[in-house]
């Protein structure tokens, strides 16, 4: 066991009929609900209110399983492993109003910026498409091979520094690409891993990323004001393998799904280790946190975790924010 492990519970469950790959909280004038994305390629939706699903309320994302669920406003964007797009609008019910069919089939997640109506997508290999909501192509991001074989996008993610948009790529080979969107070509690169990376997030505030592996560190880097990408920390896990990270920029805290199925919190601003907590008996596939000024189960801060175990667990994480 882990030295800072924790004898803390989650405050409830859900048992769900298959493996959970995504998670998205959704708050709305009717309520607070946590919506699933399935093995099966559907989407189940949690009321946070009764603690029951809405079996009415079950989305198709797709025929395999679904890898990504985002909330842009009161719509819904699905994916599932094929590539397989899905655009929804919230009614009484959620409305699949249109589709794209990315010549994809993997597991990298499409990243959604609602501000500036964006959608990234991985594409064959190495390339990532960038499209509109209306799902019209905008462009094309390729980097230049001659020199670096980039392999597969692992993962990909809007970011704001000095009030412009970018797109943080990561790649199979563990490179970084920091690309500019107006532009159409990379600003920095960085490699911060030699395995493919798995995870990968960033907090817009401190200009600061992380990304893990199927290693035992998770590397932390800094986005400079001249748009370069510097290493600047590694942590170090217990064991091997992580599933998510989630970074909550207004509680200094850093929360990793590892693989050895627990859930690590760390100090955003120290990097130091504040607990380690138990609860599933498979990996982590995502964590997601409820949003701000919205109390789930009375709590304050509330982290959501999905597992390959089908359990989805929900935890209050107040306590161990106020200690970051």
């Amino acid at each position: 066991m882990d030295n800072n492990s924790s004898s803390v519970n989650p405050v409830y469950f859900f048992n769900e009929e298959e493996s959970g790959h995504c998670l998205a909280f959704v708050q709305d004038e009717i309520g607070a609900s946590l919506l699933c994305g399935r093995e099966d390629g559907t989407v189940s939706v949690w009321d946070l209110t009764t603690l029951r699903m809405k079996e009415s309320a079950v989305l198709c994302a797709g025929s395999m399983p679904c890898i990504s669920v985002n909330i842009c406003g009161r719509n819904l964007i699905t994916q599932d492993k094929t590539g397989l797009i899905k655009f929804w609008e919230k009614s009484e019910t959620w409305k699949e109003r249109r589709s794209l069919q990315l010549d994809y089939c993997g597991f990298c997640k499409i990243t959604v910026n609602s501000e500036q109506n964006l959608i990234a997508c991985p594409h064959k290999s190495c390339i990532l498409q960038v499209y509109n909501m209306e799902f019209e192509e905008i462009s094309i991001l390729k980097p230049d091979e001659t020199k670096n074989k980039f392999g597969y996008v692992m993962n990909c993610k809007f970011v704001k520094s000095n009030e412009k948009c970018f797109l943080l790529v990561s790649y199979e080979n563990g490179s970084l690409i920091l690309w500019d969107l107006e532009t159409k070509i990379p600003l920095s690169e960085l490699n911060v891993s030699k395995c493919p990376v798995f995870a990968l997030d960033f907090d817009d505030g401190k200009n600061q990323g992380v990304c893990g592996s199927n290693t035992r560190k998770l590397s932390v880097f800094k986005l400079h004001e001249s748009s370069s990408l510097e290493n600047i920390s590694t942590i170090k896990i217990k064991t091997a393998g992580v599933g998510s990270v989630r970074i909550l920029p207004s509680q200094e805290i850093l929360v990793v799904g590892c693989w050895d199925s627990m859930i690590r919190i760390f100090s955003w601003k120290y990097l130091k280790l504040l607990t380690v907590m138990s609860f599933h008996s498979q990996s982590i596939e995502d964590l997601c946190f409820s949003s701000k000024n919205s109390e789930v189960l009375d709590c304050e801060c509330v982290l959501f975790a999905t597992s390959r175990d089908k359990k989805i667990s929900i935890w209050n994480v107040s306590d161990f924010c106020a200690l970051a």
